[in-house]
């Protein structure tokens, strides 16, 4: 079996010439390969092991030329400050002890400083005393860098649920709650937001609005349009009524797939109470104004009638 791309096999062995037995499955090494693969010889035990061979055309460029490698203690690639880690996992591998993948720093030729992980095995020979060790190493650097892009949108997509009045909520393919803003969880009367986790409409509204949203957002993933700035009244199984304006998409991942939908209701039942008393008022108005133009007509037809009957006396 090929080493992945991007990784440096080797082997360390007590001596050059000493005959050893690798595994099969790493049997085929191939100068051309991607990645890094190299080896290292030296005595099993007190010696450090020293580079006796490698292979991989990215060696050159990442740690230096054959001579730059042959010889040298396999720690010497390793950033100072872990050196001593480095070497006494390199006992523990030399002992049996499995050890790894473990993380360090590695030094290039260049000066630079990567990450890198290290796995190995001892390997034994023939009559099975131990004769060397396999190393596999993967750059690291990337990978790492791509967690902590990861971490700092978590961080940050945290940060926007916990601050944000409006209520946010991620939900799966079913429907149900998979994450929910701080005031979401408010407003659902819930201590924390992870206890929204797996739940559906249908356990905090009732059946007459949770049916509706449950159907807008199967249509939502159905179609892929998405639902804006919708109106919606909720009816709550504790008998409250609150009014929000939602705005509705689905969630795909990065091959199209459906995961989901996402939300964003804004808490308008302030203004929608505040338009309904505006409203009120105004039928208020407009029934005085009425009764007042109703009276003033009687008036005027009174008067009217009374000068009448003055000119006919």
């Amino acid at each position: 079996m090929e080493d992945p791309p991007g990784s440096a096999g080797g082997v360390a062995s007590p001596t050059r010439g000493w005959p050893y037995e690798r595994p099969r499955r790493r049997a085929r090494w191939r100068p051309d390969a991607p990645g890094l693969e190299h080896g290292a010889g030296g005595r099993c035990g007190s010696e450090r092991p020293r580079l006796h061979r490698y292979a991989g055309r990215d060696v050159h460029v990442q740690l230096g030329t054959e001579e730059d490698l042959v010889g040298h203690p396999v720690t010497e690639y390793v950033a100072p400050e872990d050196r001593d880690r480095a070497a006494a996992n390199i006992a523990r591998m030399v002992s049996g002890e499995l050890v790894g993948p473990v993380q360090y720093r590695a030094l290039l030729k260049s000066g630079a400083v990567i990450a890198i992980e290290v796995g190995g095995e001892l390997i034994r020979g023939v009559d099975g005393s131990p004769t060397g060790l396999m190393l596999l190493v993967r750059e690291m650097t990337e990978r790492l860098r791509a967690e902590a892009d990861i971490i700092q949108e978590r961080s940050l997509l945290e940060a926007l649920l916990e601050n944000i009045p409006d209520h946010v909520y991620f939900k799966d393919a079913d429907c149900r709650f998979v994450m929910i803003s701080k005031a979401h969880a408010e407003m659902f009367g819930l201590t924390d937001p992870s206890q929204a986790v797996g739940k559906t409409d249908f356990d905090f509204f009732t059946e007459e609005h949770a049916r509706l949203a449950y159907e807008n957002e199967l249509e939502i993933m159905r179609t892929g349009l998405p639902m804006v700035d919708f109106e919606e009244k909720e009816t709550h199984l504790d008998g409250r009524e609150t009014w929000v304006s939602t705005t509705k998409l689905v969630r795909t991942d990065k091959q199209g797939k459906t995961l989901g939908t996402l939300g964003i209701s804004r808490d308008i039942t302030k203004r929608k109470q505040a338009e309904e008393e505006l409203a009120e008022t105004n039928r208020a108005l407009e029934e005085a104004t009425a009764r007042a133009e109703s009276a003033n007509k009687a008036k005027s037809d009174f008067l009217a009638n009374m000068s009448h009957e003055i000119r006919t006396l």
